[in-house]
């Protein structure tokens, strides 16, 4: 066994740096044993030309690969063609692959393939083993998650039909898919706002102002005309009114998007909830995980491209407080009068289904407390079937009622945890 792992990496370096494939280096390393050991012209002289014949037709097929690969690799030239519409993550596209006109010599297969930036796109090879039909060929790719997917290269390959040849290449190019977050269903959660003051401290009349209907202790310095004379009349207890609280200025939200590069879903609902608000006229800004050197957003269109902007940072395991004191920079500035006093934060329920994960939210949150801002969690619950244990059955199950693809819904009960603690807490919860 130990030899045979031997052979097989020195066999897979050699095919690594020949046109020649591990196949072939195989065949004509039992040849030379045959020739040296067995096929030799005093003992079997009709296994000595069958083994000089299998040569020869290695040589004459390779030769002939090679030769057509160095003709044709100096004239290829390939572009690809996106679709006009909008692509989004796991739903399959057609791209469109240009090629030149090809004079397909018999028994030659050419085979095509994008090569993408990052890793985890899927993109079907094109074969072919004829002359095609037409210059333009669909490329299947599906992508799996948001982003900006550069394509850098096709990857070209002319091998012989037999296996023993294979000459590949590249040819640089530069095209950009971007892949917006998977749909999701319409988010139904409140609108609320991130800040209040008083409304008698607006600085422009033509906004929403609070009305004076809220009562508090009478202080010297309210004046006489704010005292309540009906209920000092009544109760002899002095009372003055003061103005309500009012959205500022016309509602303001701050939205923290949690998303790792997987959770798609929940920057979905966070962008359908932006639109709700830009509907309202209420001003946002928002960040996300992997914030980084991007800028805060502060419209759709722009929380938008920062979601896809910032995907390739997203799954960094440092915490997400830095991200998040630049979204209150932010706020902080945007609101002149009063405070912030809250921050709405979108978490996908899959995400506090992993290990560690509602950690790390908890912190965020009581690092927000510590601020004197309280964390508002808009949730999606888990979509998958997490066990405890993967061999651990449900009664259901035990009983072969169900099989294990029916099963309900059962967490691991990080999620039921986490909402535990925001309870424990009086952490805001919208699901």
């Amino acid at each position: 066994m130990h030899l045979y792992q031997i052979t097989k990496k020195l066999l897979s370096s050699l095919a690594s740096k020949s046109p020649l494939t591990k196949q072939c280096l195989f065949i004509l390393v039992l040849c030379g044993y045959l020739l040296l050991f067995i096929a030799g012209p005093e003992s079997d002289i009709v296994a000595t030309a069958l083994t000089l014949g299998l040569c020869l037709v290695i040589f004459i097929i390779t030769t002939y690969t090679i030769l057509y690969a160095t003709i044709i690799k100096n004239r290829i030239n390939l572009s690809v063609s996106l679709p006009s519409e909008s692509l989004y993550a796991t739903q399959s596209f057609t791209a469109i692959l240009s090629l030149p006109s090809l004079n397909s010599m018999p028994g030659i297969l050419h085979e095509f393939s994008p090569v993408f930036e990052h890793h985890g796109a899927t993109a079907t090879k094109i074969r072919l083993l004829t002359t095609p039909e037409s210059t333009r060929v669909a490329l299947p790719i599906t992508l799996p998650h948001r982003g900006n997917w550069r394509i850098l290269a096709i990857k070209c390959s002319v091998k012989d039909v037999t296996g023993f040849a294979d000459i590949t290449w590249t040819i640089p190019i530069d095209t950009t898919c971007c892949v917006l977050p998977q749909k999701a269903l319409a988010s139904t959660y409140p609108v609320l706002s991130s800040s209040q003051r008083a409304g008698d401290v607006a600085p422009d009349l033509a906004r929403r102002v609070g009305d004076p209907y809220d009562l508090k202790q009478y202080h010297p310095s309210d004046g006489v005309k704010k005292i309540v004379w009906k209920v000092f009349a009544k109760s002899g207890e002095l009372l003055s009114r003061h103005p309500e609280p009012s959205m500022t200025p016309e509602g303001f939200v701050g939205v923290f998007v949690a998303a790792r590069r997987t959770d798609d879903t929940i920057c979905s609902a966070a962008l359908d909830y932006i639109a709700a608000l830009e509907d309202l006229e209420i001003d946002i800004r928002l960040a996300c995980q992997g914030l980084g050197d991007l800028p805060i957003a502060h419209d759709t269109t722009s929380s938008r491209d920062l979601l896809i902007d910032a995907v390739w940072n997203s799954n960094d395991s440092s915490s997400p407080v830095p991200d998040m004191q630049k979204l209150l920079d932010a706020c902080s500035q945007y609101v002149t009068f009063g405070a912030v006093e809250t921050i709405l934060i979108f978490v996908s329920g899959d995400r506090l289904e992993q290990s560690g994960e509602t950690t790390k939210l908890v912190e965020l949150g009581t690092w927000l407390e510590q601020q004197g801002i309280s964390p508002t969690y808009m949730l999606i619950e888990p979509s998958q079937n997490i066990r405890e244990a993967p061999s651990e059955r449900t009664l259901l199950e035990q009983l072969h009622l169900v099989t294990k693809e029916d099963s309900p819904i059962v967490t691991s009960g990080e999620y039921r945890q986490f909402l535990g603690i925001c309870l424990t807490r009086q952490w805001e919860v919208y699901t």
